[in-house]
């Protein structure tokens, strides 16, 4: 079968119009924001850090980095990130390791923004093995950074 320019074009128009449907809000962040984000402004640093780890640890995370720029938060794994990304040869935990930073934005705002992980062999260090969430699991995470941005907005 010979592909035709009709053929080719409204593969282009269906595939141009299955991406712009999707309703991608990432597409005007930055990549390091694609994943979760918010912007919260009139705020310190200090002040966005402590909500963030308050909120983090009513989610159940335990904060293992907060200074600095970067904070670095961790849980175990529920029962069906154990299915999805536990190994079927040992019964060890997944964890779920979110790190998050505040980026400042001129002139008076930051952004903090967020990416997860799901840690296979926490702690080894020959076989620690992080796998990335992609965006299309991001919603979790960013209904964390949403309600920080409420604790610290009040």
């Amino acid at each position: 079968m010979r592909l035709t320019s009709e053929m080719a074009l409204a593969g282009a128009l269906l595939a141009s119009a299955s991406i712009g449907g999707t309703g991608c809000k990432s597409l005007d962040k930055p990549a390091s924001a694609s994943f979760a984000s918010v912007r919260i402004t009139g705020r310190t640093a200090e002040q966005i850090r402590a909500a963030t780890v308050v909120v983090f640890q009513q989610d159940g995370y335990t904060p293992t980095k907060v200074a600095g720029p970067e904070m670095v938060f961790e849980k175990e794994g529920s029962r069906w990130d154990q299915i999805a990304y536990g190994s079927w040869v040992n019964d060890a935990a997944v964890w779920i390791r979110v790190r998050a930073s505040l980026v400042p934005l001129p002139p008076d705002a930051f952004r903090l923004q967020c990416q997860a992980y799901v840690i296979r062999n926490k702690g080894d260090p020959l076989t620690e093995d992080p796998v990335r969430l992609r965006h299309n699991h991001s919603k979790p995470y960013q209904a964390l950074l949403d309600k920080v941005r409420g604790q610290v907005m009040r």
